[in-house]
């Protein structure tokens, strides 16, 4: 690995982590006013909203649709 590709990955690292924390730090009816849809969660996964969305998103999808509200 270059040092170029060390440095992308690392930021792509960061990146991913930083949304991390904003999905976290979130309860579901802030995370559906960032634009997640909870419609095909199941009453026995709305224990925890944050980690429905990492078992139903990918990282890039998460990152999108919360910079698309961030916008």
């Amino acid at each position: 690995m270059t040092k170029e590709e060390r440095i992308a990955y690392e930021n792509g690292l960061k990146k991913a982590w930083e949304y991390a924390r904003k999905i976290g730090n979130n309860n579901q009816l802030g995370l559906e006013k960032q634009g997640f849809d909870f419609s095909k969660m199941k009453p026995e996964e709305g224990w925890n909203p944050s980690w429905w969305i990492i078992n139903n998103y990918t990282a890039s999808e998460a990152i999108a649709i919360i910079e698309g509200q961030e916008e």
